[in-house]
């Protein structure tokens, strides 16, 4: 498993809504913003603002403006890949 470092950001809740052309129901979703870092390819670590999908956010929230470590899946479909937070994943706030 990897396991993703950053500061919490942001934790923004989605309530569900209807879609317009379908009529179907979209479900409530909640997004966390991590402030991380990545290396470029000259081996300078640049800033990077990473948009995770989250089940429960309240541990995020307890964590606003705080650097974490999560448990994260790395996926790839279709050519474009990124990150996911598996389901019941702790928290760990670092000091």
């Amino acid at each position: 498993m990897l396991t993703y470092t950053g500061t919490v950001i942001n934790v923004q809740s989605f309530a569900a809504k209807t879609d317009a052309k379908t009529g179907e129901l979209i479900p409530e979703k909640h997004v966390v913003q991590f402030l991380g870092k990545k290396p470029a390819a000259d081996g300078v670590l640049l800033a990077d603002l990473e948009d995770l999908k989250v089940e429960d956010p309240r541990p995020f929230q307890a964590a606003k403006g705080k650097q974490v470590r999560v448990a994260v899946r790395h996926w790839v479909y279709e050519g474009r890949s990124g990150l996911t937070i598996p389901k019941g994943s702790p928290v760990e706030v670092l000091p």
